[in-house]
């Protein structure tokens, strides 16, 4: 009995043979010893399961490089290859950003990439200021008095000032740099 490793189904799927079947196939294996080894992959995170299809594919990370109509390109390092991200794939998405992504090879042009996660954002400050909120206190409903406080200390915990007024009121002023 061969003992087939991680690496070589790794290697296979890199190959383009993500297929359970063709899979199975190609390495001489088991139904059980190739799930086995694919579940454990899957669950370190370096294989994605396409549900209802029987096909895995490679994970891999790259940089987002958004075009102005909204599509986009992914690259990975040591890579010569750019994978196309369609706008709908990249809702959410920011010039940049570093995401975990599958490949497939839909025909067209490029290989198509499904973003599975953003793994890092490019950018984390925002841009702004806000001089001036005023709130009114939640409550004087059917629902009644409602405590205001863990929302008032988020507010502090970003650098805002908190101002009280009229028992009803509260004034917050506070600058995001």
């Amino acid at each position: 009995m061969i003992l087939i490793s991680k690496e070589v189904v790794l290697e296979c799927l890199s190959k383009g043979k993500n297929f359970f079947p063709v899979l199975r196939k190609y390495l001489h294996i088991s139904k059980q010893e190739l799930s086995a080894i694919l579940d454990e992959l899957v669950e370190e995170g370096l294989v994605f399961y396409r549900k209802g299809t029987n096909e895995y594919y490679l994970i891999k990370t790259g940089k987002v490089q958004i075009k102005e109509a909204g599509y986009g390109f992914i690259s990975v390092d040591n890579e010569e290859v750019d994978y196309y991200a369609s706008k709908y794939e990249l809702e959410g998405v920011y010039d940049g950003d570093t995401v975990s992504f599958f490949a497939l090879d839909e025909g067209g042009n490029h290989l198509e990439a499904y973003i599975i996660k953003i793994v890092k954002r490019a950018h984390t400050t925002v841009i702004g200021k806000y001089k001036e909120v005023n709130m009114c206190f939640p409550g004087g409903c059917s629902i009644g008095e409602r405590p205001i406080n863990l929302h008032l200390k988020g507010f502090e915990k970003l650098g805002a000032k908190i101002v009280e007024k009229d028992n009803h009121n509260s004034a917050i002023d506070y600058e995001v740099n």
